[in-house]
């Protein structure tokens, strides 16, 4: 059973902590928490457990362990993860099992001052995206968006890693130069729970994100959390992401996660990437902060330029002719060197990866060329029989074996 209780705040250094005693079958004995600057501590009040119960929802339907709460709950929150939540985990991933949860009290309190409109900040397109509409273009004042954060809740990496935290303060306030708004960094230590989950990130990041943004719910009303797939992608390709990705369920899973006091919106989802691109290319400060990139041996300040990410981001610039104008954050000459073989990938993955058939018909709008299927498979098909080398030795020899070959060849 996963038994939560003793909610409090306490103050370390220059943080302030949301704190629960965590006793559980798999993790036994534990604190689980949240963590903000001090001076937002007048925000992060210990009278409910709606974050922590978010964050844990997956693994313990997972493991098949009861809840046990000793405090208070949203209501509203309550209902929607026992009724459709739950019923939403069991289809998504087969192995979960129904779980009691039981809670000392319900509350339908909406508090005061959440008064503030929010989404993450994090560099990347659908990120600046959400801004650019919900801040710059947004005309309702009670939409109009007044604060960013930045998570610590999965995306940076394992808990258990060591540079995962100094990772995540180090873009934190890379990211802080470029911030137009009140900028609230909150870690934790709920990612801590999921890494026995192989790829735990993508798999559960709904909840994740979600269990960030509640630990601030007497701050915020209103929250934007921006999805990469169109509504169109997670229809077409939906039924890929079941049991790899929650993100492709957003539209479904962030209202069941809202409270009475708090609304969470999934946003983007009215745009493909390369619409978000489109809408956001002339705005200064997507020039300025975007990052996309995914190679982790790269400084914050460029984009890598080569990894799967920059290389989409800039064949959807390629097809605007903008590459010049984001010539001071990628590395135009690396791109034209991996452009035409990348190119010609997404060619070869039309009809299986949503991003690459969205980058090519983009491409083909704007008239730009697009490698032949032919020709495309005779440039990938080295690197095709290359791949299909190393899983057969992983399948002889294991994973870790390769790794070990490598290394020495390395050398």
């Amino acid at each position: 059973m996963f038994v939560l209780s003793n909610i409090r705040l306490e103050n370390e250094n220059n943080d302030s902590f949301l704190k629960a005693d965590f006793l559980s079958e798999k993790f036994g004995k534990d604190e689980i928490w949240f963590s903000v600057k001090k001076e937002y501590s007048d925000y992060l009040l210990a009278d409910n457990y709606n974050a922590f119960l978010v964050a844990l929802i997956y693994p313990a339907m997972l493991l098949g362990e009861d809840i046990e709460i000793k405090g208070k709950v949203s209501e509203k929150l309550y209902f929607n993860i026992k009724n459709y939540v739950s019923s939403f985990i069991k289809v998504y991933t087969k192995n979960t099992r129904e779980v009691k949860i039981n809670v000392d009290e319900l509350t339908t309190e909406v508090y005061k001052t959440a008064l503030h409109i929010g989404t993450g900040f994090s560099g990347g397109i659908d990120s600046l995206c959400t801004i650019y509409d919900h801040l710059e273009k947004e005309t309702l004042p009670n939409y109009k968006i007044d604060t960013f954060i930045f998570l610590n809740t999965g995306s940076h990496g394992l808990y258990s890693n060591t540079l995962t935290e100094h990772k995540f303060y180090s873009r934190y306030e890379y990211l802080s130069k470029f911030s137009v708004l009140p900028f609230i960094a909150i870690n934790s230590n709920i990612h801590k729970y999921h890494e026995f989950i192989q790829n735990s990130h993508e798999k559960t990041v709904t909840f994740t994100n979600a269990a960030g943004i509640l630990a601030l719910e007497h701050y915020f009303a209103k929250y934007y959390v921006a999805s990469s797939l169109s509504y169109g992608e997670s229809i077409e390709f939906g039924i890929k992401r079941i049991g790899r990705c929650t993100e492709a369920f957003d539209s479904i899973l962030l209202p069941l996660l809202s409270t009475e006091s708090i609304t969470i919106i999934p946003d983007g989802q009215q745009y493909t990437r390369t619409e978000k691109t489109k809408n956001i290319v002339d705005y200064e400060l997507t020039k300025k902060s975007l990052n996309v990139c995914v190679n982790h041996n790269i400084e914050n300040e460029k984009n890598c330029s080569y990894c799967s990410k920059c290389l989409r981001t800039l064949f959807t610039l390629d097809s605007l002719e903008k590459l010049e104008d984001y010539s001071n954050i990628f590395d135009l000459k690396v791109y034209k060197k991996y452009a035409f073989k990348y190119k010609c990938q997404q060619r070869l993955e039309y009809k299986k990866n949503p991003f690459a058939k969205e980058n090519i018909d983009f491409a083909k709008l704007h008239n730009k060329h697009v490698p032949g299927l032919i020709i495309s498979f005779v440039a990938i098909s080295p690197t095709l029989l290359i791949n299909l080398i190393k899983k057969i030795l992983i399948n002889i020899i294991g994973l870790d074996n390769c790794k070990k070959i490598k290394r020495k060849l390395l050398k």
